[in-house]
């Protein structure tokens, strides 16, 4: 399973990321989906070309066996009822890859399967208007964000043809 992060004004890809681990917030108001941001892990390149995507994540069972695990302590240690756990809003925690402080907390809009069905991923969208708006810096990193992973996704469906 993994996270796709696109924008909100063109619903363009800027970001994909590994899940690291699943928890409890600490207010215990949503599970928090925690990835690290990928500064440089995620993508295998050679020759300054991308080539393919290295994404370290979680598979479907240990996301299964985290919510499984989180629902038996927060249902029976905590007391909370099942309708209130599955209730809980689930919420993706981007953080800094060495430090895990908090970067970005994201809604799930989506949750889709590849074509293949060999995958699944969150979908989350970034309000790149307000960001730019407070930051006009932020455009041009979000402009090749998205470029890179436009080139990326491309490359990664020609490979595989």
């Amino acid at each position: 399973m993994k996270i796709v992060v696109k924008r909100l004004s063109n619903n363009k890809v800027i970001d994909l990321l590994g899940i690291k681990r699943l928890e409890l917030s600490r207010e215990k108001t949503c599970i928090w989906v925690v990835c690290p941001s990928n500064k440089t892990s995620s993508i295998f390149t050679h020759n300054r070309d991308i080539y393919k995507l290295k994404l370290t994540t979680l598979s479907i069972g240990d996301i299964t066996k985290c919510f499984d695990n989180l629902k038996k302590a927060i249902c029976t240690n905590d007391g909370t009822d099942l309708k209130h756990f599955l209730d809980l809003p689930v919420r993706v925690i981007i953080t800094d890859e060495r430090t895990e402080k908090i970067l970005d907390c994201l809604d799930i809009a989506t949750t889709l399967m590849n074509d293949t069905g060999s995958a699944i991923f969150y979908h989350c969208l970034v309000d790149d208007i307000r960001l730019i708006s407070e930051n006009p810096d932020l455009e041009k990193i979000l402009n090749e964000s998205e470029q890179r992973y436009a080139t990326l996704m491309s490359k990664l469906i020609k490979n595989s043809q």
